[in-house]
Order: C-alpha cells, then sequence, then structure tokens
C-alpha cells in the first residue's frame, strides 16, 4: 500500500510538472508569435472612388481567407466614409492575398430613378508581399471603368495602390 501511495505522489508530481512545462511552452510560443508579427505590418484603406453614380451597400474583406471587415447597409450602421481604414495590425513577413467583395448599387437620383434598383457584386483578388521590418500601406480604391463601351453595371471595379516604408519611419 506505501508504494503504491509513492508511485501516486510521483505521478501527481510528474503531471504538475508536465503542466507547469506546457504553460512556460504556450507563452514562449506566444511570444515567440508576438516578435514576430511585430517584425511588419499592414494598413488596409477602402476609398471610395465611384463618384455619384454608384453606392456600396455591403462590403467584405478576407485577409488569408478570414474575414478582416463586413458592413452591410441593411446592419444599421452608417455607412463608412469616403476614406475607412479597414485593417492596421502587426502581422507576419511573407506573401498575403486580401479578398474583397463589394455590393455596388446604382444611384440614379430624381431623373433616373430606375438605376436605383441595378445592383453587381464586385469581386476582386490581390497578392502582395509584406516585408520584414517594413509597414506596408494597401489602398483598395472602389472605382469604376472609364470605357465607353462597357455596360452600366460593368463599370464598378477595385483598384490597388501599395506602397512600403521603414516601420520607424511609417506615417499614416
Amino acid at each position: 500500500m506505501r508504494e503504491l501511495k509513492t508511485v501516486e505522489e510521483a505521478v501527481h508530481q510528474f503531471k504538475e510538472a508536465v503542466f507547469r512545462s506546457k504553460a512556460t511552452l504556450q507563452l514562449l510560443s506566444e511570444l515567440v508569435v508576438e516578435v514576430a508579427a511585430l517584425e511588419a505590418k499592414v494598413s488596409i484603406w477602402q476609398v471610395d472612388d465611384l463618384g455619384g453614380l454608384y453606392r456600396i451597400t455591403a462590403a467584405r474583406y478576407y485577409l488569408d481567407g478570414k474575414l478582416i471587415y463586413e458592413w452591410s447597409a441593411d446592419s444599421g450602421v452608417p455607412a463608412p466614409p469616403r476614406e475607412l481604414e479597414i485593417r492596421n495590425h502587426a502581422t507576419e513577413v511573407g506573401p498575403h492575398t486580401l479578398q474583397v467583395n463589394l455590393d455596388v448599387r446604382g444611384r440614379g437620383g430624381k431623373v433616373f430613378r430606375y438605376v436605383d434598383d441595378w445592383a453587381v457584386t464586385v469581386q476582386s483578388s490581390y497578392q502582395f508581399d509584406v516585408e520584414a521590418g517594413k509597414q506596408t500601406y494597401l489602398r483598395v480604391h472602389a472605382t469604376r471603368d472609364a470605357g465607353v463601351r462597357k455596360a452600366f453595371l460593368d463599370k464598378p471595379t477595385v483598384e490597388y495602390e501599395i506602397r512600403s516604408e521603414a516601420i520607424r519611419e511609417a506615417t499614416p
């Protein structure tokens, strides 16, 4: 019986040591990830350059397949301003993919009311690299194609503007 108690105490001590080691490893892992993430930052902006003929009624942004921003006119939240910062966070160094889905409706005003019923979903994807020690600024311009041969619903599009600066020198 005494041997069984000794073995049981040893097992409990071993379990406790394993638990402490696991907690320490978890903290170290989080610290390593945090330090690695601080090596680079990304700032994503939405810029509404559609003009008076269109309005954005919903927006969804995905970074590397994860939803990072969602807005809908149906949600009761006021429309975002013409320029909106979607994200400004530390991120991993390397390649990333931004997917943008915008629901756009026509805005005909008093004269062309039928245009108000026209709607289109603009889907776009953009691959970019984030460098170590850099702040990457990615501006997503919701704009319209100026081509005269394009149909009204084919004109809304997305264009990307990207620039990088050293983190120490980065300014918004």
